[in-house]
């Protein structure tokens, strides 16, 4: 793009009102197209000095590592570089909160949400995102107050495309890269990786193939599963069903780079319809795969949640009500930043007038939940819901700006999913029943595919299979084709917080936990290979009988017998242990996530 072009973009986003914006005045559907033109812009002035200010911020920031990490040579185990990275984020972390003072929180987010996302990218796919992801949670440690007018609900506000003010938002993204390289780092701590220091950088990890190659194939499994895993352990969000006793709630799925993605002009319920160049997917979900959980288990199952848990979800639901039948720009905010900007007295409004018919279940799904009549009060408590940077944890989900408030979908929709993740210590009638979910869903994924098992096989899932007299195994799940039979172990482990930071113990409970699945399940597989008939089952007519175990996400392990292919069909492989979207794409369809979460695998 030519300096003249950049100058008439400027322009274009000078020029407001904007007419092709006007809210339409009869239910009129049409095709248009609605596009935000500043990131153009955006990525024209920063081409030149990107790479610049990169490398100049990266030597201001080795600068503050501690003099013990630059002696060139030195060898750190597990636990010290874990403790010396730890205090390197600190260090990085205090430079950050000194860069944010440039903007205010809702200039940080209204920066990022336009920049060019391929601008942090790595080596793997979910770099780019979780490096944007953690930008954006430093962006809001900003106390700078907002001076702009900001207009209720329009997002007709620029802010200042200059060098001066591009600046600060290149130095806080170089910031995030390389307190990113420190998370990595101390996620290969975690995986018991030993580092050697060097005088010009971070330390690196001393070379150990075996190691290397189980971790690179993680990170590589990680990339490939992205947008198909249930962190949860199992499925906690269900597709909005439309039916009167449901309530639909509003998120968003993030796409990465920007592409075309549909939009309205208007009201929902009567706008025209319309593609602009965004990074984001609206979505009406609900809360019936929950509440089918939560049936499942005995009473006396303890608070589980958050206390911010319902107050977030009352929220989403009234957005997604007065979104249908109130907003008019939603339509074009939403797909292409990711967030809504409203007066604030209009959300307490917004949350007074339809927090009755949001929030009438949530009592009987959170028993201790006694949700206020007060607009303001609820989003007060929905403002606590803070960013963290380690382990990465997307935030803040409000933002000030003026008397107006940034509701950041975007990092809502990952911060739900998060929060309604059932823990897995302790047991009890809950986990259990999240597991039996867990079973079910599986077994749905694979209905989907062309392995869908006829129903005089399909009868047999959760059974319990007996030989002998002896109870040998359940059936979990099960997929069929061609004379071969799939059975498939489900472990509903959740991706904890604790296993995306990657500490020692909890990644090797995991991985310990899913060795020994695997040598039980695969002993299983030999028994029925050997007595394909017993008691109550009769596979003797199959040519060849697989299994698998398979969790809800990608997790890390180390023997080669757990990852090398144990079946086989066409140019298609599946490992001895397995994740929901790998099993989905083994089969032949990989299954889509309503909500996508931004994780780096290091």
């Amino acid at each position: 793009m030519s300096k003249a072009r950049v100058k008439q973009r400027r322009a274009q986003l000078a020029a407001k009102p904007r007419a092709s914006r006007k809210p339409l005045a009869r239910p009129i559907r049409l095709k248009a197209v609605y596009e935000d033109v500043a990131h153009e812009v955006i990525r024209e002035l920063i081409k030149p000095i990107w790479r610049p200010i990169l490398e100049e911020t990266s030597q201001q920031l080795v600068s503050l590592l501690p003099e013990g990490l630059r002696v060139e040579g030195r060898k750190l185990g597990p636990e010290e570089a874990d403790d010396a990275l730890h205090e390197v984020t600190r260090t990085m972390e205090g430079a950050s909160r000194v860069t944010v003072a440039a903007h205010d929180s809702y200039g940080w987010l209204w920066y990022l949400r336009r920049l060019p996302i391929e601008l942090l990218a790595g080596h793997l796919a979910t770099t780019a995102p979780y490096d944007m992801a953690l930008a954006e949670v430093l962006s809001g440690w900003s106390t700078r107050a907002c001076t702009l007018e900001i207009p209720s609900e329009d997002t007709s506000i620029i802010y200042p495309l200059t060098d001066d003010a591009l600046r600060p938002v290149l130095e806080l993204c170089s910031q995030a890269k390389f307190l990113s390289a420190c998370h990595g780092r101390l996620r290969r701590a975690g995986k018991g990786a030993q580092f050697i220091c060097h005088t010009d950088g971070l330390p690196t990890p001393v070379t150990n193939l075996s190691l290397e190659a189980a971790i690179d194939l993680y990170d590589k499994r990680l990339a490939r599963d992205a947008g198909n895993a249930l962190p949860a352990g199992t499925e906690v969000l269900s597709d909005f069903s439309g039916t009167p006793h449901e309530l639909p709630i509003l998120i968003l799925g993030s796409i990465g780079m920007r592409h075309r993605v549909p939009g309205w002009l208007g009201q929902l319920r009567k706008g025209a319809i319309l593609e602009t160049n965004g990074r984001y997917l609206p979505h009406f979900i609900g809360l019936g795969a929950v509440a089918s959980i939560m049936k499942g288990a005995s009473e006396g199952n303890g608070v589980w949640w958050a206390p911010e848990l319902p107050y977030l979800i009352l929220l989403l639901r009234a957005l997604a009500l007065t979104v249908v039948r109130d907003l008019q720009w939603a339509g074009t905010n939403l797909p292409n930043a990711g967030y809504l900007i409203l007066a604030r007295q209009h959300v307490s409004e917004i949350l007074r007038f339809y927090g009755p018919e949001a929030g009438r279940d949530l009592p009987a799904l959170f028993p201790s939940f006694e949700p206020s009549t007060e607009g303001a009060a609820l989003l007060e408590v929905v403002e606590q819901i803070a960013g963290r940077t380690w382990p990465l944890t997307p935030g803040p989900i409000v933002r000030r700006a003026g008397e107006s408030v940034v509701l950041d979908l975007a990092a809502a929709s990952d911060r739900l999913v998060r929060m309604l993740t059932i823990p897995g210590s302790g047991g009890g009638s809950l986990v259990n029943s999240r597991a039996s979910s867990f079973e079910l869903v599986t077994q749905e994924r694979v209905d989907r595919t062309p392995w869908k098992p006829p129903d005089d096989l399909r009868n047999v899932r959760g059974r319990t299979l007996r030989l002998r007299g002896r109870a040998l195994t359940d059936v979990d799940a099960l997929a069929f084709r061609d004379g071969t039979l799939l059975l498939v172990s489900c472990k509903s482990f959740p991706y904890t917080l604790d296993y995306d930071a990657g500490r020692f113990s909890v990644v090797r409970n995991v991985r310990t936990n899913i060795e020994a699945a695997v040598d039980r399940w695969q002993g299983v597989i030999d028994t029925l290979r050997n007595e394909p008939r017993g008691d109550n089952y009769d596979f003797s007519g199959m040519r060849h009988i697989g299994g698998v175990v398979c969790t809800p996400h990608v997790f890390y392990v180390e023997r080669e017998k757990d990852t090398r292919a144990v079946i086989r069909y066409g140019n298609r492989t599946l490992p001895a242990a397995c994740s929901i979207g790998e099993l989905a794409a083994f089969l032949g369809q990989v299954a889509p996530s309503p909500a996508v979460s931004a994780r780096d695998g290091g």
